[in-house]
């Protein structure tokens, strides 16, 4: 059961427009297009919304709510992949290697 959403945008259209069109990312135009479509008022309900962006409905949910908790910088943020290269550090490398000579 659907109901109407009580999330507000709170950036303007052309700010969310200007955000869309920096992206590089698919994913991350698409949660962009989602705030747009959102604010400009077309879907009154999140699971219309997701049906029309061919998503699935709690994956909107989770997008909208890491916006309404984080904001648009961090919304439009691409998550790092992988491993990091380097977890230790020059200062914890130098004193292991101190440790080691001793």
């Amino acid at each position: 059961m659907s109901h109407a959403s009580q999330i507000v945008i709170k950036e303007t259209g052309a700010e969310l427009l200007s955000a869309y069109h920096k992206q590089k990312d698919p994913r991350i135009k698409l949660k962009v297009k989602a705030l747009i479509l959102f604010k400009e008022g077309n879907f009154k309900k999140q699971e219309d919304l997701a049906m029309h962006l061919c998503i699935g409905y709690s994956t909107l949910r989770l997008w909208l709510r890491k916006y309404r908790d984080e904001g648009i910088k961090n919304y439009t943020k691409v998550p790092a992949r992988g491993k990091p290269k380097c977890l230790v550090t020059p200062d914890i490398h130098q004193s292991l290697e101190n440790k080691l000579k001793d």
